[in-house]
């Protein structure tokens, strides 16, 4: 090995095939399961990827993110007052996903999703918790938990006519959605 040229071939050579390799195994990825991820082609969209074994063009295509299709439980507590004058503190749990179908509508047109919706929940209590008595909201709980719910997936339709809610709010037991509680302190 003291000729050279010969390590310098054999430094080409080293060089080649590691570009090589990295340029074959950068062209797979893999997605997880309940999960997408959105591919990129030079910055701009070019498909949905699925859970599994994927290629892409190497240097060309890129993940840009990764989006869960899993179930989502956005909790929140809201305190108000009552047309009676008492104060409600009311615990609110609202479930929801991004569709699948909606995926480029969910990773590129709603920037937070999880604080539009918190947005809309206190708008909606906010709308009608203080027009009652506290003995009105206790007797009226399950029909404030569908307004919520209709109210939501109607604001969400609105923030973008082709959206169609691509966060979907599930409507599971909506009679438990929200648990109101007086509070006890208040004068």
């Amino acid at each position: 090995m003291d000729n050279p040229m010969a390590v310098l071939g054999w430094f080409a050579f080293a060089i080649l095939v590691f570009l090589a390799l990295s340029t074959i195994l950068g062209s797979f990825f893999t997605v997880n399961t309940a999960q997408v991820a959105v591919i990129t082609r030079f910055g701009r969209f070019l498909r949905v990827a699925n859970p599994g074994l994927n290629w892409k063009w190497p240097f060309i295509d890129s993940v840009a993110g990764r989006i869960s299709l899993r179930v989502n439980q956005i909790t929140l507590t809201m305190e108000t007052k009552t047309k009676d004058n008492v104060f409600v503190t009311i615990p609110i749990s609202v479930q929801n996903r991004v569709r699948p179908e909606k995926v480029y509508d969910a990773y590129y047109k709603l920037s937070d999703p999880v604080a539009q919706i918190k947005s809309y929940v206190e708008q909606v209590i906010l709308g009608h918790v203080p027009g009652m008595t506290l003995d009105e909201v206790f007797a009226t709980q399950s029909s404030i938990a569908a307004a919520v719910k209709q109210e939501l997936d109607a604001d969400m339709a609105l923030v973008e006519p082709c959206l169609q809610a691509p966060v979907q709010v599930r409507r599971r037991d909506l009679k438990r959605m929200l648990d109101f509680r007086p509070r006890h302190d208040a004068p």
